[in-house]
């Protein structure tokens, strides 16, 4: 008799695990197109997307970016008599996302944040240490970095960004190893990401050999026509427009049509407005089913909540006539900062249950598939309390060590680290050789992927959060509480949520996060003054890495590809940012009404950072007010009531997520024109194509986000061109 859970099993994950299968031979992806690509990236790519993230968002031209150096390489490519393999468009596409990553846009933001009106209204701007941004007034009259106030912030975003490339590469891969190689998770969702690769690929070996061309192709051909007309009205034309005249010219508006003052009165202190970018349709129709009718239901259960909390003087701060950015930062001040917090958390309890249950049935089914004819099976959970024993025991070190920093000197706990470091390096190494017989991790892996040693893994990670460490120690004076707070972070928490990432992803396509407790950290540290918020900090969630390393995995492309052309790509992309970073500021004010999406969104993002960032200045904050136990209460029981009311009647986890999503802060200008895409793709295409559409979809999106590409490409150009002409006096 099968159990509730197996009857109850989510019906829409089965549809994600079945997409794509492994290959039996891996490639080597990196060559001289590679370094090509790097270059090709640097000089055309990097500034686009510097340039349209103003205007339109990051999330709006990364993936066109990605698509774009793909398609424009197989072209060329072509034309030289050239194919690429599959390996070599994935690593390309890598390179082309790694480039998407890089931090110099973050100096922009710098620049913003230390003249904003929030960060001078909350006391933060006068306290803004050194490597975050210049103090002096002359390093921002040129509007240039080439000036040696913006030495010590270039220098600290290259320290920051290379060890964070490291460890996310080489602990992304240890934890895939874990999860897909020991565990055999199945990742569900990965196979969406490779199927535009897949698409491209096969067109090519299909006109190699002269046969009729895929589906894939037509269907990617298909959704890049749709690109390319949209991107000519939604960005090229605001592009072109803001170039030559000066003024830009928006037919559809960016990033967003705002109603909330014209709806203030039936609905106060509700956000309203609708985003016209026809890639929220599309992501409607890719995602999850569920979780997008998840994310309306809580919309709605939003819009209904606010009105009713602002008679009963909670969203007091709201008043008639503010806007949707005003709305969502008063709202976060007096409600939702806590609620989200408790409800955030709530998703993270919910997140470690399922796996410590998926744990303990993978457990047991294991123990019953080895034991002997008349043998007793061992007890399902006895496995589970080993590893937990094991946590428990790794968390009572780590707190002695911690114990030992604050009350004598740093040094010491680099000492106990690196001991216990090397004690659990040596266990794990005569484990494998006693139990070399049996299936151990090197048993399962494929032959010609490229792996790497388990220790070399190991000694990545604690060398890369030592000196963490040390940088953060160094610039934040030694302070005790700071430091046991870093290593907290960095030995216990890093590793235990990437490790539950991990295997979430594997499991159900979903990330769990505790939530705030970077902040929470920092709060208690002891530590007054806003520096601490700027520490490059041993904290990361590497477990969403996984699906990575997944996709490169059934794309067929070996691991060493991808690392080797990271090592090629940092110093030309890093080299590559900082110039045009540079460049785009001194076009004009970063931001200004030459970049509508930053100088509306950077507003608000602003004012919520500086809640946060307030709450270690010492004196009353904007933080204690926001903050409060009874609402983070509240929202805690709210999300562990959602989550078991939705196990009892079996409804798909995906609608949980969504629900939670939708709740409080998220911005109705997307969720809606996502909702109306699942319900296009659900009722319409789907009953057409039946499950193929699921197949289509993914392909779809990607040529409409390559089209969009294409054609910001040619706007960048002509604004880069329009401003770099001198016009001479006579």
């Amino acid at each position: 008799m099968p159990s509730p859970d197996k009857t109850r099993q989510d019906r829409e994950l089965e549809e994600f695990r079945s997409l794509m299968e492994v290959p039996s031979t891996f490639e080597e992806g990196f060559n001289w197109t590679s370094l090509l690509g790097a270059v090709f990236i640097a000089l055309l790519m990097v500034p686009g997307v510097i340039y349209m993230g103003l205007l339109a968002g990051e999330m709006n031209i990364g993936p066109a970016a990605q698509w774009v150096t793909v398609i424009l390489f197989i072209e060329v490519a072509r034309r030289a008599h050239k194919n690429l393999r599959r390996s070599e468009i994935f690593v390309l596409f890598f390179m082309a996302g790694a480039a998407m990553n890089m931090p110099f846009t973050g100096l922009l933001w710098n620049q913003f944040y230390a003249r904003s009106d929030a960060a001078a209204a909350f006391g933060i701007a006068r306290d803004l240490p050194v490597w975050f941004a210049p103090a002096s007034e002359s390093a921002y009259e040129l509007r240039s970095f080439f000036h040696r106030d913006w030495l010590p912030v270039i220098g600290l975003v290259v320290f920051g960004s290379f060890f964070s490339q490291l460890s996310n590469l080489v602990l992304g891969y240890g934890l895939f190893r874990m999860a897909s190689d020991v565990e055999r998770l199945p990742f569900p969702l990965a196979p969406i990401g490779a199927q535009g690769i897949l698409a491209l690929a096969e067109d090519i070996e299909a006109r190699d050999a002269d046969t009729k061309e895929t589906w894939r192709w037509r269907v990617f051909a298909i959704g890049g026509a749709l690109g390319l007309s949209f991107g000519a009205v939604y960005l090229l034309l605001p592009t072109v427009t803001g170039a030559l005249t000066g003024t830009p010219i928006q037919i559809l508006p960016i990033p967003f049509v705002d109603w909330t003052d014209k709806t203030s009165r039936a609905l106060p202190a509700v956000a309203t407005g609708l985003s016209f970018d026809l890639g929220h349709l599309l992501t409607g129709m890719v995602l999850p089913f569920f979780a997008m009718v998840g994310s309306f239901i809580g919309l709605l259960v939003t819009v209904v909540l606010n009105p009713i909390l602002h008679h009963v003087q909670v969203l007091d701060s709201w008043q008639a006539g503010d806007l949707t950015v005003t709305t969502l930062f008063k709202n976060n001040v007096d409600f939702y900062l806590s609620f989200g917090i408790g409800v955030s958390l709530a998703i993270a309890i919910a997140g470690f249950w399922q796996v410590f249950r998926a744990l303990r049935r993978r457990k047991a089914r294991a123990a019953l598939r080895k034991v002997a004819p008349g043998e007793t099976p061992p007890e399902p959970g006895a496995a589970v309390r080993r590893l937990l024993v094991r946590v428990v025991m790794a968390v009572g070190a780590m707190l002695l060590i911690i114990l030992l920093v604050r009350r004598f000197e740093p040094w010491i706990g680099y000492v106990l680290v690196l001991a216990v470091s090397g004690v659990a390096m040596a266990r794990a190494w005569r484990a494998r050789r006693r139990d070399g017989e049996g299936p151990g991790i090197e048993h399962t892996v494929p032959k010609g992927r490229g792996d790497i040693p388990v220790y070399v893994i190991l000694g990545c990670f604690v060398v890369v959060t030592l000196t963490y460490i040390t940088m953060c120690g160094w610039l934040i004076g030694w302070h005790r509480g700071v430091m046991a707070v870093l290593f907290i972070l960095g030995f216990i928490y890093t590793p235990l949520i990437s490790y539950v990432t991990a295997r979430l992803e594997g499991i159900a396509g979903q990330v769990v996060e505790i939530p705030m407790i970077r902040e929470a950290s920092l709060i208690f540290s002891g530590y007054q003054g806003v520096a601490v918020w700027f520490l490059p900090m041993p904290v990361a969630n590497y477990g969403q890495m996984t699906v990575f390393y997944r996709q490169c995995e059934l794309t067929g492309t070996r691991f060493p590809s991808i690392w080797k052309t990271q090592i090629v790509l940092y110093p030309i992309i890093l080299v590559s940012s900082i110039l045009f970073a540079n460049f785009i500021w001194g076009l004009a004010e970063v931001p200004s009404a030459v970049y509508p999406f930053a100088q509306v969104m950077w507003e608000l993002e602003a004012n919520n950072r500086s809640i946060m960032y307030s709450a270690t200045l010492g004196d009353y904050s904007l933080f204690e007010e926001a903050f409060n136990w009874g609402y983070l209460g509240l929202g805690t029981g709210f999300g562990l009531a959602l989550f078991a009311a939705m196990s009892a009647v079996g409804a798909p986890v995906f609608l949980v997520y969504g629900v939670v999503r939708g709740l409080g802060q998220t911005m109705p200008h997307a969720i809606i024109p996502q909702f109306i895409g699942a319900l296009i793709g659900r009722y319409y295409f789907q009953r057409r194509l039946g499950l193929k559409w699921r197949q289509y979809v993914p392909v779809v999106a990607a040529g409409f986000a390559c089209g969009t590409g294409l054609i910001t490409t040619i706007g960048v150009g002509i604004t880069f061109l329009g401003k770099s002409v001198i016009q001479l006096p006579f």
